[in-house]
């Protein structure tokens, strides 16, 4: 609100005086909180929707979801992992293979940002053959196979062996746990209710009051 205001106050002025006077003022701290402006409004747009993902987890089939990718967080991790490695190492050899001869494999950051299209689509054949003439296509096919192919199955196997493990168990009802929680955040705003405390019994079980 305060960038929003004082970007507002700002602008009207500058204007005010450019047509009164025609010099140009204060227009640098205008484009500083517009940018400011724009960095809030994205921080509120993505705070909104991390709030609303946290709701959806109430949800049977997103809950199921993140349960599998929770579960399944340390191998997709890995995964990835050893394919960054696999990124890492087919850049060099394309930096150090084409010696300079194409533009796209000038630099290991060229080099990481070519190899990112080409799981795409977006490569050259022809002019991968400035390489060598079978060098530079092998290296290339041999890329797409692994980073498309063994690295995509790889990735679905991992998901759909927890989903297998997921489908197994029994998982909670969440709808009617989020009914129960508005229920009772109701009763509480309302002053209705007290919030509710878990103590042990002496049982050992968890009592609610």
């Amino acid at each position: 609100i305060i960038s929003y205001i004082s970007h507002a106050v700002l602008a009207d002025t500058a204007v005010t005086t450019y047509k009164e006077t025609g010099s140009v003022r204060m227009f640098d701290t205008i484009l500083i909180l517009d940018k400011t402006l724009t960095y809030n409004l994205a921080l509120l747009v993505c705070g909104a929707m991390l709030k609303f993902l946290n709701m959806l987890r109430f949800n049977p089939i997103i809950y199921r979801f993140l349960t599998i990718v929770t579960r399944s967080k340390y191998q997709l991790f890995w995964c990835s992992f050893l394919i960054v490695i696999v990124f890492i190492q087919y850049a060099i050899v394309f930096s150090l293979t084409s010696s300079g001869k194409l533009k796209m494999f000038r630099s290991f950051g060229d080099s990481l940002v070519t190899l990112c299209v080409s799981l795409l689509g977006d490569y050259d054949m022809v002019a991968l053959q400035e390489i060598g003439t079978y060098l530079g296509p092998t290296i290339m096919v041999s890329f797409l196979i692994v980073g498309s192919i063994v690295w995509m199955n790889v990735m679905i196997t991992i998901l759909i062996d927890t989903l297998s493990t997921v489908n197994r168990e029994d998982l909670p009802n969440d709808e009617a746990r989020l009914l129960s929680l508005l229920l009772d955040r109701l009763l509480q705003w309302l002053g209705i209710t007290k919030k509710r405390t878990l103590n042990k019994g002496g049982d050992g079980k968890m009592q609610v009051f």
